[in-house]
């Protein structure tokens, strides 16, 4: 008998294997320039700079 749920996890593991692989070699790239110059600071006495969307 085939359910809901073996149908989920059949996606859920196809997704994974193809996301899988990108996640990985993102998190193993160096680091890039704009990680290199360090935290950003308020030397204009104005607002912190708008953080980014996610």
């Amino acid at each position: 008998m085939l359910t809901v749920d073996d149908l989920l996890m059949d996606v859920f593991r196809r997704v994974a294997d193809l996301l899988g692989p990108v996640a990985w070699s993102v998190l193993e790239e160096p680091p890039g320039p704009q990680d290199e110059i360090g935290p950003r600071t308020r030397d204009d006495g104005g607002s912190p700079p708008a953080s980014r969307a996610s």
